[in-house]
């Protein structure tokens, strides 16, 4: 080796020393800062209450894991279940997590992604929900209880009709760039269709989904429901198949009550920079005459359709009908009209129904059940109120996911 070689070798061997000493003192600042953080969260954690529900999300979060029994508590652990438990309550109570989840969102789509939590960023600000799986068998299990609780009620007179109406997902795909992810449209389509074969099925995609790629505001772009002027649209469709002549839109007034409507599709995706929703009651004149009451309780009844409440909050959609509840009542209680003899309907729903119902009040009073939450037999209030005409009015992710079918095997197991 050449005394220049050696010469240069040394003077980089000086330099690493001299650098050394600034590099190690902004390595241990970086560590140290690490360890602030990681320490500092792990404090927060355990300092901030839990919370028991999320505004943002609207849902409710996983509390602590409660201990059992040593046997239960073993059977839990052998199955997962109690560290699945663990694992939904760290995520749903970290600290700032509101926060992490849209700074997620920005860095997955900032690399070239087009999705965060399973909610795809379409053209136009719309967010929809991708269907996390196509089940055949859930979904043949669901109509083959919903046509044969249509079969037992004919014994008593009564007539069932379904109306399913498509998931955002389903009406947005035109505005979804290629490749475009798994919708399930046509198989979830054709797998309701063949599994109500023998009951009367109003399905909508054909009637909503050109609407929405013409432009109509049919859908809110931050939420997985419909707009009021889809609901409008179900609405007509559904009383044009009973024979009678639907209402005109000129025959409301359309009121925005918000601009500011921030939907399930934007809190799940964390995609802070969306616009929000415009919602809208479609008013009329004897709209405030009805009453409405909940889980029927005379102390929660309130006139009209609209919990303004709920205007205020997060889920402003809950403000038709106070939201999801297991039995409502809408009865024409005032007015030149009241006590006139009216038909009464059942109607078996999932919260699509909620912004339909203002529109079928004006035709019907209404009995309505959520059956995730009511549990009575649904045959016998059927009897009890001489209901002639039951409607379950679903979008199509209920048929592939819902278990609360189920209570309707009591009507024809009794």
């Amino acid at each position: 080796m050449s005394k220049e070689q050696i010469s240069e070798q040394d003077r980089l061997l000086s330099l690493q020393k001299e650098l050394s000493g600034s590099s190690k003192g902004s390595d241990i600042a970086l560590i140290a800062l690490f360890l602030a953080i990681i320490f500092g969260l792990a404090v927060a954690f355990f300092i901030i209450p839990d919370k028991s529900f999320s505004e943002e999300e609207n849902r409710a979060l996983q509390g602590a894991p409660a201990l059992s029994s040593p046997g239960k508590f073993a059977d839990r652990l052998i199955s997962g279940k109690f560290t699945s438990e663990v694992a939904e309550y760290y995520a749903d109570q970290f600290p700032l997590r509101d926060s992490f989840v849209g700074l997620k969102a920005a860095v997955v789509l900032g690399l070239g992604g087009r999705e965060n939590n399973s909610v795809i960023s379409a053209e136009g600000g719309r967010l929809a929900e991708l269907p996390k799986s196509f089940s055949p068998d859930t979904v043949k299990r669901n109509t083959d209880i919903l046509s044969r609780f249509g079969e037992e009620i004919k014994k008593s007179g009564a007539e069932l009709t379904v109306l399913a109406a498509p998931r955002s997902a389903d009406v947005f795909e035109s505005f979804i760039s290629s490749p475009r992810p798994l919708i399930y449209t046509e198989e979830t389509r054709q797998a309701i269709t063949s599994g109500l074969s023998g009951t009367e099925l109003i399905d909508l995609y054909d009637i909503l989904a050109p609407g929405v790629a013409a432009g109509e505001y049919l859908y809110y772009r931050t939420d997985h429901h419909w707009t009021t002027l889809g609901a409008y649209y179900g609405y007509c469709s559904l009383v044009e198949s009973m024979g009678i002549t639907p209402y005109s839109l000129e025959d409301f007034t359309p009121e925005t009550v918000s601009e500011e409507f921030y939907g399930t599709a934007w809190s799940k995706a964390g995609m802070k920079w969306i616009a929000p929703d415009r919602m809208q009651f479609f008013r009329y004149e004897a709209d405030g005459l009805f009453t409405t009451v909940l889980e029927g309780k005379a102390d929660s009844a309130f006139d009209g359709f609209y919990d303004e409440s709920y205007l205020q909050k997060k889920d402003k959609y809950a403000a038709f009908l106070s939201g999801n509840n297991g039995r409502v009542t809408v009865t024409l209680d005032h007015g030149h009209d009241a006590g006139k003899p009216r038909e009464k309907i059942l109607i078996i729903k999932d919260s699509f129904a909620h912004s339909m119902v203002p529109f079928l009040a004006r035709h019907f009073d209404l009995e309505i059940i959520d059956l995730r939450y009511y549990k009575e037999p649904v045959s016998e209030l059927i009897r009890e109120n001489g209901i002639s005409r039951v409607i379950a009015i679903y979008n199509y992710d209920s048929f592939v996911t819902e278990n609360s079918f189920n209570i309707l095997r009591i009507s024809f197991e009794e």
